[in-house]
C-alpha cells in the first residue's frame, strides 16, 4: 500500500493541499477574528452612546454645582436640581440598557471598565449631598465629578482597544479625542461657572482655566485631523459663530483678566453674571453633543457595515476553502486515475508475458511516456511473437528430420547387421575351402572330388560375394542418404543458432530500452516510481528471454555437435565400405580364378600338388581378406548403433525445443 504510486501521488498532492487548506484557515480564523471584535464593539458602541448621553448630563451637573458652591447663594439652585433630575433620567437609561445587554458580549476589559462605572456612580448621591451642604470646595467637587466622568469616558477608549480596522480606528480616535475636549469644555463651565459667581479666581483656578482651554485645542485637533471629514467641517463652520464667538468672548475676559494679576496691575473683580455663562457655554457644548451623537451613529453605521463585509468575507473564505479542497481533491483523483489505468495495463501485459501468453492488445492512442511504454511493450511482443512462430516452425522441420534420421539409421543399423552375418558366412567358407585344399595336397586320389566340390564352393562363394557386393552397395547408398539428411540437419540448426542469436539481439535492446526508462524514471522522480517498477519488470523478462536464449543455444550447440560427429562417422563408414567394395572386388576375381583353376583341374592333373599349394595360399589370402571384411561390417554395425542413438538423441532435442516453444501462447 506505502509502496503504490497511488498512495505516492496522493502523498505528494497532500503538502500543498494542506498549505492551501491552512492559508485559507488561517485567513478564515483573522476574518472570523476580526468579526468577533467587531460583534464585541457594537454593543459597547450602543453602551458608550449612553455613556456619554450621562457624561453629557454630568458634565452641566458639575458646571452648575460649581457655581452654586462659588456663589454663597441660591441662584444655582434650581439650575443644580433641575440639571440633577436630567442626569437621573440618563443614569437609569444607562441602567436599562445596562440590564438588557449581554454583558459577555463585550470585550473584558470594557466589562472591567463599565463595572468600575457603575461601582463609581454609586458615590453620586453622597457627592450631590456634600454639594448641598457646602461641605466640598469648588475644587474637590470639580475632581469628584470630573473623576465620575473620565471613568464613563474609559468605557469608550478601552471599546476601541480591538479596532483593527484604519478607518474606522482613526474616526474612533477622533471621537475619543471629541469626547475628552468636550469634557474639558464642560470643566471650563464649571471652573468659570464658579470664577463669575465669586466674582474672582479661586485658587488654582487660572492655572487650570489655561490647561483645560489648552488641552481642548489639543484634542480638537486631534479630531480634525482624524475625524470623518463631514463631521470636521460641521465644527468648523461653528467656529466664530454663535455661542462658540460668544464663549471666545468670554474667554477673552478671563484672559485679560490673568494677565492683570499676572502684571500686578489692579482688578476690581468679575463682572460677568454666572448664569448667563453657564447658559452660553452650554449652548456651545450642545452643539458639540450634537456632533458628538452625529459621530456616534456613524461609528455604529461603519460597525455594522464591517459586520456584514467582514461576515460576507467569512462565508467567502469558508466557500472558497471547500471549492479549492474539492478541486484539488478531484484534480488528485483524476490524476491517479489517469495514471493508474495504463500502468496497470502494462503491468498486467508484462505479467502475461512473463507467463508465455504473447495475445494481449496494448494499443493506446496516449501520446505521454505511458503511451510509448504500452507501445513498445506491444513492439516487443509482437518481435517476440513473430521470432517463436518462426522457431516454432523450424522446430517442426527439425523433429521430422529427427525422427527421418532416426528411421535410417535403424535401416543402416539393420544392413550392417546382416552384411555381418553374411561376413560370418563367408569366413566360414573360406575356412572351408583351406581345409580343402589341404586335403587336396594330401591326397591327390581326392583332387577331382575336391575340385568339383571346391567349384561347388566357389560358385556358392561367387552369390555370397554378389550378395555381399549388392548389400554394401545399399549399405553405401543408406550412409550417403543419412550424411545427406545429417547436413541438411546441421544447416537447420545453424538457422536456429542464427534465430536464437537474433533473439538474444531483441532482449539485450528490450533491457537497454528498459535501462533507459528506469534512468527516466529516476530523472522524474516520485511522479515517475511505477514507470520505474514497470521498467524493471521489463528488464526482467528481457534476462528471462535471454537466459531461455542461452539454454536453447547450449542445446544446439549440443546437437550440433553430435550431429558433426554423426557426420564425421558417416564419412568413416563411407570409407571403409568403400574399402570393403575394393576388397570384395578382388575377392570376386580370386573366386573367378578358381573356378577357372578347377576348370583346368582336370587338363592339369600333374601340376595338382603344386597347384594345390598355390591355392591353398590364395584360399588363406581370402580367408584374411573375408575376416577383414567381417571386421568391417561389425564396425558398420557400430556406426549405425551410433548414428540410430544420434537420431533418437536429435530428436529429444527437438523435442525439447519444441516444448520450450509450446510455453508461449501465440493465437
Amino acid at each position: 500500500m506505502l509502496q503504490s504510486i497511488r498512495f505516492r501521488i496522493i502523498l505528494t498532492a497532500l503538502p500543498p493541499l494542506v498549505l492551501a487548506i491552512f492559508y485559507i484557515g488561517m485567513n478564515l480564523a483573522q476574518g472570523q477574528a476580526r468579526l468577533d471584535a467587531l460583534n464585541r464593539l457594537a454593543p459597547a458602541i450602543n453602551v458608550a452612546s449612553s455613556v456619554s448621553a450621562l457624561v453629557h448630563e454630568m458634565q452641566k451637573e458639575r458646571g452648575a454645582s460649581a457655581g452654586y458652591l462659588a456663589s454663597g447663594s441660591d441662584k444655582f439652585r434650581a439650575l443644580v436640581d433641575k440639571q440633577r433630575a436630567a442626569t437621573t433620567t440618563k443614569l437609569e437609561s444607562l441602567t436599562s440598557a445596562i440590564e438588557a445587554l449581554d454583558e459577555n458580549a463585550l470585550a473584558e476589559d470594557v466589562r472591567a471598565a463599565l463595572k468600575d462605572y457603575q461601582d463609581a456612580l454609586k458615590t453620586l448621591p453622597g457627592l450631590r449631598h456634600q454639594v448641598d451642604q457646602r461641605s466640598l470646595s469648588v475644587q474637590e467637587e470639580l475632581r469628584l465629578y470630573t473623576a465620575l466622568n473620565s471613568k464613563g469616558l474609559r468605557i469608550v477608549e478601552e471599546a476601541g482597544h480591538e479596532i483593527a480596522h484604519p478607518v474606522l480606528r482613526s474616526h474612533f480616535d477622533a471621537y475619543t479625542a471629541f469626547l475628552q475636549s468636550k469634557e474639558r469644555a464642560g470643566i471650563e463651565r464649571a471652573v468659570l461657572s464658579a470664577t463669575f459667581g465669586g466674582g474672582a479666581f479661586k485658587d488654582g483656578l487660572a492655572r487650570h482655566f489655561l490647561r483645560l482651554v489648552a488641552e481642548q485645542d489639543a484634542f480638537m485637533s486631534l479630531f480634525e485631523a482624524k475625524g470623518p471629514e463631514e463631521v470636521v467641517k460641521q465644527y468648523q463652520g461653528l467656529k466664530g459663530q454663535g455661542a462658540f464667538a460668544e464663549v471666545e468672548d468670554y474667554r477673552r475676559a478671563v484672559y485679560q483678566a490673568i494677565d492683570a494679576l499676572t502684571e500686578g496691575q489692579s482688578f476690581s473683580g468679575f463682572t460677568q453674571d454666572a448664569p448667563t455663562w453657564f447658559q452660553t457655554i452650554t449652548r456651545k457644548i450642545g452643539q458639540l453633543k450634537k456632533l458628538e451623537d452625529e459621530q456616534n451613529a456613524m461609528l455604529g453605521a461603519m460597525v455594522e457595515s464591517l459586520q456584514s463585509t467582514t461576515e460576507h468575507e467569512v462565508w467567502r473564505d469558508s466557500l472558497i476553502m471547500l471549492i479549492a479542497i474539492a478541486l484539488v481533491s478531484g484534480a488528485v483523483l483524476w490524476l491517479v486515475a489517469n495514471l493508474m489505468r495504463p500502468i496497470q495495463r502494462a503491468v498486467q501485459a508484462a505479467e502475461r508475458i512473463g507467463q508465455g501468453d504473447l495475445t494481449a492488445r496494448l494499443d493506446s492512442q496516449r501520446e505521454d511516456e505511458l503511451g510509448v511504454l504500452l507501445r513498445a511493450l506491444q513492439a516487443m511482443q509482437n518481435a517476440l511473437r513473430d521470432i517463436l512462430q518462426d522457431e516454432s516452425t523450424q522446430t517442426q522441420e527439425v523433429v521430422a528430420m529427427a525422427e527421418k534420421v532416426r528411421a535410417n539409421a535403424e535401416t543402416a543399423y539393420s544392413g550392417a547387421e546382416k552384411q555381418k552375418s553374411e561376413a560370418d558366412q563367408l569366413a566360414t567358407a573360406m575356412n572351408e575351402m583351406t581345409a580343402s585344399f589341404h586335403d587336396v595336397a594330401q591326397s591327390t586320389e581326392q583332387t577331382a572330388e575336391a575340385a568339383e566340390h571346391g567349384r561347388e564352393q566357389s560358385e556358392n562363394g561367387m552369390r555370397e560375394l554378389d550378395n555381399l557386393i549388392q548389400a554394401m552397395s545399399r549399405l553405401n547408398d543408406a550412409i550417403d542418404h543419412s550424411a545427406n539428411t545429417i547436413t541438411r540437419l546441421e544447416e537447420k540448426t545453424q538457422t536456429i543458432a542464427t534465430t536464437l542469436n537474433t533473439i538474444s539481439g531483441i532482449a539485450e535492446q528490450t533491457n537497454l530500452l528498459a535501462l533507459n526508462a528506469a534512468i527516466e524514471a529516476a530523472r522524474a522522480g516520485d511522479q515517475g516510481r511505477g514507470f520505474a517498477v514497470v521498467a524493471d519488470e521489463v528488464r526482467q523478462l528481457a534476462g528471462r528471454t535471454q537466459e531461455a536464449t542461452v539454454e536453447i543455444t547450449n542445446v544446439i550447440q549440443s546437437l550440433t555437435e553430435e550431429v558433426n560427429e554423426a557426420v564425421a562417422q558417416m564419412n568413416h563408414a563411407r570409407e571403409r565400405s568403400a574399402d570393403a567394395d575394393e576388397h570384395s572386388e578382388a575377392t570376386r576375381r580370386a573366386i573367378e580364378a578358381i573356378n577357372q583353376a578347377i576348370a583346368d583341374i582336370t587338363d592339369r592333373m600333374q601340376q595338382v600338388a603344386s597347384a594345390s599349394t598355390q591355392q591353398s595360399a590364395v584360399a588363406e589370402e581370402i580367408n584374411q581378406n573375408v575376416l577383414h571384411i567381417a571386421e568391417q561390417a561389425e564396425l558398420n554395425a557400430e556406426t549405425a548403433a551410433q548414428n540410430r542413438e544420434a537420431g533418437e538423441a536429435l530428436e529429444r532435442v527437438a523435442e525439447a525445443l519444441a516444448g520450450h516453444v509450446r510455453r508461449f501462447r501465440l493465437d
